[in-house]
């Protein structure tokens, strides 16, 4: 019986910390976290940049980004690579734009890489397929 109380305390005590960390304003000094920069929709995220995740993943005929730049001074571009790593495509992403397609009908069927770099530094890369 104590068992079970203690694992319901300890419950109790981590959806409290979960609800007291996630609610509120964020420390503004306080290091980003992984969870706060990478998730499952969106590829990369900050208070200046905030961009999805390619879709639609496998693709046909075009993929998509959706995105927000805050920093007119950042430079944001896409880079997609075949399996061989040579580039395939780069795409500049415009501080007036809130969406990225890429027209993928000239694209082999297979495998590609996506690379988001920011002011010249490679952030993440990510796969996706192009399927016919």
């Amino acid at each position: 019986m104590t068992k079970y109380i203690l694992s319901f305390i300890l419950f109790i005590c981590t959806i409290s910390t979960s609800l007291a960390l996630g609610g509120g304003e964020k420390d503004k000094n306080a290091p980003v976290s992984v969870s706060d920069v990478f998730s499952e929709d969106k590829l990369y995220a900050t208070d200046q940049i905030e961009i999805s995740n390619i879709y639609p993943n496998p693709a046909h005929d075009l993929v998509k980004f959706n995105y927000v730049i805050n920093d007119p001074n950042m430079k944001v571009k896409i880079t997609i690579r075949n399996v061989l790593g040579s580039v395939v495509q780069e795409e500049e992403l415009s501080h007036q734009s809130r969406q990225l397609e890429i027209s993928v009908n000239e694209y082999t069927a297979g495998m590609y890489f996506y690379t988001l770099s920011i002011n010249n530094q490679s952030i993440i890369t990510k796969k996706f397929l192009v399927k016919r």
